[in-house]
């Protein structure tokens, strides 16, 4: 198993994409007898896995192998929930201006498509404040899980943000984005919060 997940080690991103049928095929067994070993290859850590997330038609993608693990912001959406989502985590952050409580409720924003009225929500200032603080300290010191999992939930909204139809700006008619405006608004609400506070000290 761990052979032929080895053989591809040097080929493009060093992943190996392998059915259930394929492990199979390799392993000369049932698909059954199959997955049970690799799981327990994955488990003691030999191989690494990544779960495949769900494609446009609704199929699973096929599972990814790798001998060294997959690094966070590699993981499919689906590992990702089985490793921070599921799995009861230490709810703590080292921001220093937002507490757990007002983490979870920007990422709940991030999260959240549609309000009560049925209308398209969308993050607010403050949540994407909350974003760059915590992007500007994944960059400095690392995140704790907890914060990953926020992360990834507002990673994810924004890239959805930015692949809107642009819209025109009335007076200057130039293209804008909406999450753009929003990131450059954030920016500026940080550097007056950080010159305010630096003069208080």
């Amino acid at each position: 198993m761990y052979l032929a997940v080895f053989k591809w080690a040097n080929s493009g991103d060093g992943t190996f994409g392998c059915s259930k049928s394929r492990w199979a095929n390799i392993l000369k067994c049932s698909e059954s007898t199959a997955i049970i070993g690799v799981n327990e290859a994955v488990e003691v850590g030999l191989i690494h896995k990544n779960i495949g997330d769900y494609n446009e038609t609704g199929k699973q993608n096929t599972n990814q192998y790798r001998t060294t693990p997959f690094k966070d912001d590699e993981i499919t959406y689906h590992s990702f929930n089985k490793k921070y989502v599921e799995k009861e985590i230490e709810e703590e952050t080292n921001l220093k201006h937002f507490n757990v409580e007002q983490l979870k409720e920007a990422e709940q924003s991030f999260n959240t498509f549609k309000n009560e009225n049925g209308k398209d929500a969308f993050p607010v200032e403050k949540d994407y404040i909350a974003f760059l603080d915590l992007q500007k300290q994944k960059r400095e010191m690392g995140l704790t899980d907890f914060e990953i999992r926020v992360f990834r939930a507002m990673e994810n909204r924004i890239k959805k943000l930015k692949k809107q139809k642009p819209l025109i700006d009335k007076e200057t008619y130039e293209e804008y984005k909406v999450v753009d405006r929003c990131i450059e608004q954030a920016k500026l609400a940080i550097e007056y919060r950080d010159e305010v506070n630096a003069n208080h000290h």
